[in-house]
């Protein structure tokens, strides 16, 4: 619901920073459920290690969500 006002600042339509912010905030949700689906196929055949690997993925783009907020907000005008 907070995604589309990523755009209210004048230009913040051009910035590839902002479209990347907004995709990895659009992709969150879709990405947590693929990957608890993908993980637990992984664990049921007992292949707990790439099951592991698989639950990161939702942690890695909170991390770029995280630095590109910081980016955006740091360095942008």
């Amino acid at each position: 619901m907070m995604s589309p006002m990523m755009f209210d600042a004048p230009g913040s339509e051009k910035s590839k920073k902002t479209w990347l912010l907004f995709s990895c905030v659009v992709a969150l949700p879709v990405l947590i459920v693929v990957a608890q689906i993908v993980a637990w196929i992984a664990f049921n055949r007992e292949n707990y290690d790439l099951a592991l690997r698989i639950n990161y993925l939702p942690i890695a783009d909170i991390v770029i969500v995280g630095f590109l907020l910081f980016v955006i907000d740091s360095f942008v005008d």
